[in-house]
């Protein structure tokens, strides 16, 4: 046991050290990804003859001079770059053609040491100025010089006297090049981001937005645009990023509708920008960017602004709305009749919406009477002159709903000191009696909500079961415990 472990250990550490390695280097590759934008792509379509020449020239130390195509190389990029740009060979001993196609991989200082001599020739000569053949002969010459190592010298004007103008010119560019710095350029395309993306605002309202690029697009300037009912404050039509390539601004909405925010951002990729083959393609030679690529990248926001719709207020569209305990009240000295058939009559159109447990009391003095032919002990007990009785209304205490939005009086009955507009507020269980067959008022038997004779209401909620359900909860426990005893017995008398 303690063999095998000695002997596998090492290799299953190896192995989670590969492992770890593997996701480091994913999750670099991914952070790199979504820091910047995506790579230039596209394909090799020309070989234009009036911006080179053929050269002999020793590919290696020591080697006879060789017939060589020295000049610029046209690469057609895709979208959204769309254009052709000027290219030079990097890898001398190693063929290409047209139709290939490339995508950029970073900036040529890292193709060695004397990298950052080619980025300082094509920066300062860029391609795209360059009109004759000799201008593109002898760059090639100058830039296979720091790429493949070869020498200047190796070349046969001897034997071709018209390609002395092209090797002297290369000469004098290594000559500059090689007293002079690296410079700083841009190899990558930028991203935009604009936050928030659809933001929720009211006409009125003022919006702060952040643009951020990356990967480093510290200095540059974003430009603002705004379709719709809005304005950057101050009147600003651009900013400026900050060290970490961000900067924020101010947006007033100024009324409703569709509203577009566009935010562009121009930059380039410098030369000096590698080239490499694409997968469908492999093992063709390198090229190296000669002149900038303009680029732009873009970002928007768009959202939808609401006009905010008032509510308008008067004496028929009123709504009075009761928070926490309200307690309603019920003005006037109407006398009310149990019996006959009431006329109802609607007194405004107010909706009142009562919030929390309504607590209705009676105010007044009322002289209920008992409709003569009512059973006994179903009709309403008569209160005395001057005392207050509790109302028999039975507030709802999960009712949030909006109570009725009429007040019925019965007809003949008139009501005193109620001022124009105030809602008059009634539980949703009215106290209004329904008169059944024979005169008797519905639900008489209902006990669980009455009043006892001079007394205060009881309080208590309706009751869901009825006196028996105790005895049948039993009877079905004993039942339960013979049948489990039942079950053990059995199984015991099995063993």
């Amino acid at each position: 046991m303690n063999m095998a472990h000695r002997v596998f250990a090492p290799h299953w550490k190896r192995q989670a050290w590969r492992i770890a390695a593997a996701l480091l280097a994913l999750a670099l590759m991914t952070t790199t990804a979504l820091a910047a934008g995506p790579p230039l792509t596209g394909v090799l379509s020309n070989v234009p003859a009036a911006l080179g020449e053929y050269v002999h020239v020793a590919h290696t130390a020591g080697a006879a001079p060789k017939q060589t195509w020295a000049g610029v190389l046209e690469l057609t990029l895709d979208p959204p770059a769309s254009r052709v740009v000027r290219t030079f060979c990097i890898e001398i001993n190693v063929p290409t053609s047209t139709r290939n196609r490339y995508v950029s991989d970073g900036p040529i200082t890292s193709l060695n040491n004397n990298g950052g001599k080619i980025a300082y020739l094509l920066n300062k000569y860029p391609a795209s100025g360059y009109t004759t053949q000799l201008q593109g002969a002898a760059m090639q010459l100058a830039i296979w010089h720091y790429s493949d190592g070869i020498d200047l010298n190796t070349v046969d004007v001897a034997n071709f006297p018209a390609e002395q103008p092209a090797r002297d010119a290369a000469l004098a560019f290594v000559a500059e090049a090689d007293s002079a710095g690296t410079p700083a350029f841009n190899t990558k395309t930028l991203a935009l981001t604009l936050s928030p993306q659809n933001p929720a605002v009211v006409v009125g309202q003022t919006v702060t937005f952040t643009v951020d690029a990356s990967p480093d697009g510290a200095g540059l300037t974003v430009n603002i645009a705004i379709t719709g009912a809005a304005q950057v404050v101050g009147g600003a039509t651009s900013v400026t990023l900050n060290g970490q390539g961000q900067a924020t601004f101010d947006v007033l909405i100024t009324g409703p509708g569709n509203i577009t925010l566009d935010t562009s951002l121009p930059h380039q990729v410098d030369p000096g920008t590698i080239f490499d083959p694409a997968a469908a393609n492999p093992g063709k030679q390198r090229l190296v960017l000669a002149e900038p690529v303009p680029l732009t990248a873009t970002a928007s926001a768009s959202w939808q602004v609401t006009a905010a719709t008032e509510t308008p207020t008067g004496a028929a569209t009123a709504t009075a709305t009761e928070v926490s305990t309200a307690t309603p009240t019920t003005v006037g000295t109407a006398t009310p009749t149990t019996a006959g058939t009431a006329t109802p009559t609607t007194v405004g159109t107010a909706t009142p919406t009562t919030v929390g447990t309504a607590t209705p009391t009676t105010v007044g003095t009322e002289t209920p009477t008992r409709t003569p032919g009512e059973f006994p002990g179903t009709a309403t007990p008569t209160r005395k002159p001057g005392k207050k009785t509790p109302s028999t209304a039975t507030p709802t205490a999960v009712e949030t709903a909006t109570a009725t939005s009429e007040v019925q009086t019965p007809t003949g009955v008139v009501e005193t000191g109620v001022p124009t507009g105030t809602p008059i507020i009634f539980s949703q269980t009215e106290t209004s009696t329904v008169t059944g067959p024979q005169g008797t008022p519905a639900g008489a038997g209902d006990n669980s909500n009455r009043t006892a004779a001079g007394g205060a209401a009881q309080g208590r909620l309706p009751r869901t079961s009825g006196p028996g359900d105790a005895a049948w909860q039993i009877v079905l426990l004993v039942a339960a415990m013979l049948l489990t005893f039942g079950v053990l017995l059995r199984r015991r008398g099995n063993r």
